[in-house]
């Protein structure tokens, strides 16, 4: 039941990664629409991170192939009216369970 858990988590945290069509990746264009730079630097953070386990090379491989090399994200129709408050609270809860669910090297 352990294991379980703990990989439900590493998979939420997966997903929380700021990067193309992940949910991380709709968070942060939802707070910042032209933040470009900030996806490409977490792919960056992403290789990297394969120093500490090879499993992230594997997920970087993954979200290269599914993003099709782009990291751009798809127009929506208001892309300029700012986050309502309930919504930043949303953007704030995400950002802590992706910090709480982190590990540089997942291991079972």
């Amino acid at each position: 039941m352990a294991f379980a858990g703990w990989m439900g988590m590493l998979v939420t945290m997966l997903n929380l990664l700021p990067i193309a069509q992940l949910d991380g990746g709709h968070i942060l264009y939802a707070a910042v629409p032209r933040a470009h730079a900030a996806r490409r630097f977490f792919f960056v953070v992403v290789i990297l991170l394969g120093y500490f386990s090879k499993s992230w090379l594997v997920w970087a491989f993954v979200v290269l192939l599914l993003s099709r090399g782009q990291f751009a994200h798809p127009p929506v129709l208001d892309a300029y009216r700012p986050l309502p408050k309930s919504r930043i609270w949303l953007l704030v809860a995400s950002l802590v369970l992706f910090a709480l669910t982190f590990t540089p090297a997942p291991s079972p």
